[in-house]
């Protein structure tokens, strides 16, 4: 996809123009710390620290969920499910040679989702390669996706990253809830998506109840080891895809109709993602 193309806002402001900050109070030692011992954490949206204008990117990131397709691989009869997918690549001392750590969040060509791991034991979902409908471009350019990749790559622990460059799958997901049909958020049951880490960040919900975020033990799945409702946007969960399973409640609508809408974002080693690959 061509960010220069129509659909992108002439006056759109790049991250790296404009530094919008988005930061968090926790420290991000702790974070990677809990994620680490545990395989997972929970970053409440009260940690999230952001300025003027990149909360009015937020907003705008909640508003293009409008414009998401239904999901072409899920039948409506299981579930009604909204999306949009890219890919981005985190690159380390791309643009700075005085700081050679540097994190650098850039748009790379579009390629059908599939999970990096492929092993038994997947998610029936996550084996097969899905070309989902494509991040709009003001969708890749906006900061606060840029932003979030960014802090939540941080959270990684420390020893996983040695400069290879990651690979960070960004879907958007509606899930719709209906009086007569319950929206399923984890269709495919209690699982593992395959990656080395993911975050699910809640944008929105409304007139729903149910849709609990839970974390299971891969030894047992008598009860969770985890769970709690991501209830506010921002609202964020990260996981060690290789650590816990995970999966969520049904949505029950508290009035005729409910969606929840969350942003996904898997982060994985990747020595294939070269600059060849950014978008221009």
């Amino acid at each position: 996809m061509n960010l220069n193309n129509e659909s992108s806002s002439a006056n759109m402001k790049t991250p790296e123009a404009s530094q919008p900050e988005l930061t968090l109070k926790k420290e991000i030692q702790m974070i990677s710390d809990d994620v680490q011992s545990k395989g997972f954490t929970v970053i409440g949206n009260q940690e999230f620290v952001l300025s003027p204008s990149m909360q009015e990117d937020l907003s705008a990131l909640q508003e293009s969920f409008e414009n998401l397709e239904q999901d072409p691989f899920m039948d409506t009869e299981t579930v009604w499910r909204l999306r949009r997918f890219g890919r981005f690549g985190i690159f380390t001392g791309l643009e700075s040679d005085e700081d050679p750590d540097a994190i650098s969040i850039k748009p790379i060509e579009y390629a059908p989702y599939q999970s990096k791991y492929l092993e038994d034991g997947l998610s029936e979902f996550n084996v097969v390669p899905r070309a989902f409908p494509e991040l709009e471009a003001a969708t890749y350019e906006n900061a606060c996706v840029r932003a979030l990749i960014k802090e939540l790559f941080a959270a990684i622990p420390q020893e996983k990253k040695d400069g290879t460059p990651w690979e960070a799958k960004v879907h958007q997901v509606r899930v719709l809830s209906f009086a007569d049909k319950n929206g399923k958020a984890t269709p495919e049951g209690i699982h593992e998506d395959g990656h080395d880490f993911f975050a699910i960040v809640m944008m929105q919900r409304k007139n729903i109840e149910g849709a609990m975020s839970r974390i299971w033990s891969k030894d047992q799945q008598e009860n969770p080891l985890f769970e709690q409702t991501l209830a506010e946007p921002l609202d964020t969960l990260l996981v060690h895809d290789r650590k816990v399973l995970h999966d969520a409640t049904a949505m029950e609508p508290a009035e005729n109709i409910g969606y929840r809408d969350v942003l996904i974002i898997s982060m994985d080693k990747n020595p294939e993602i070269s600059t060849d690959l950014i978008q221009k």
